[in-house]
């Protein structure tokens, strides 16, 4: 079915809570009141989110199985960062099916996303960008041509645009399909160059101590629990663990 929706938030467990296609905790490391704008907007295959939030925060997100998830920056400003590595305006992330990461972001920040079911990625890598799109085994950062990358997020804001503006050209069964096949021949001019990297060996096991070091605060979510006992359970010493936690939560 398709449709959008603009809302605003200023309690930021309810903004986390609505983001489609991850499950999100998010804690915001800056004083203030906290806003935040999420625009949802749902095509026939492809769904597409924008985000825009006032204040500097951390968050972790588990991706939902299933859906191929491509995120950037929409706005240039400060730095985004996901597992300790940053996310600059002008690329985007390919990101692994059902992975959890962490995230944070230095001060007000504006992200975008697009994702596809997994099970369209092969075709469309196939016809439409000519290169296999399906989600990595780890992130993958990508930097595509800046004119592709311009028409891209043009695009993007425009249809969040329509989304607060004028919300039944979306929703319109003629309409829809034309504004999907725009933006997934976007994504693919991005996604088809060949200029794309993944973290290195040391990042993948950063990242991967941070999310087993998640999963032991998950299961302790009231109880004591001491650094050296976590350092124990991770097999790692204080100092790696130190370093991680700076990384990917500043």
């Amino acid at each position: 079915m398709t449709g959008s929706q603009v809302s605003c938030f200023t309690d930021p467990s309810e903004y986390a809570a609505r983001v489609r296609a991850t499950r999100a905790d998010l804690v915001v490391t800056q004083a203030g009141q906290f806003a935040a704008k999420l625009i949802r907007i749902d095509l026939p295959r492809l769904w597409m989110q924008r985000f825009s939030e006032n204040l500097r925060r951390v968050s972790h997100y588990g991706n939902m199985p299933g859906r191929a998830i491509v995120t950037f920056p929409t706005r240039a400003g400060p730095r985004i960062l996901r597992d300790g590595d940053e996310e600059p305006f002008g690329s985007l992330q390919r990101h692994s099916e059902g992975r959890s990461s962490f995230q944070r972001t230095t001060g007000p920040a504006h992200l975008g996303s697009l994702s596809l079911p997994v099970a369209d990625t092969e075709a469309f890598g196939a016809t439409v960008c000519r290169c296999d799109v399906t989600p990595p085994k780890d992130p993958l950062f990508v930097t595509p041509p800046p004119a592709a990358m311009e028409r891209l997020q043009n695009l993007h804001a425009a249809a969040g645009h329509l989304a607060e503006y004028a919300p039944g050209v979306i929703a319109c069964p003629e309409a829809a399909p034309g504004l999907e096949q725009a933006l997934l021949a976007a994504m693919a001019d991005c996604l088809g160059t060949t200029d794309e990297h993944a973290p290195g060996s040391g990042r993948r096991r950063h990242s991967s101590i941070m999310r087993q070091f998640y999963v032991i605060l998950e299961g302790n979510p009231r109880g004591v629990i001491h650094v050296p006992e976590i350092c124990a359970k991770l097999g790692v010493s204080i100092r790696t663990l130190t370093t991680c936690s700076n990384e990917a939560l500043g």
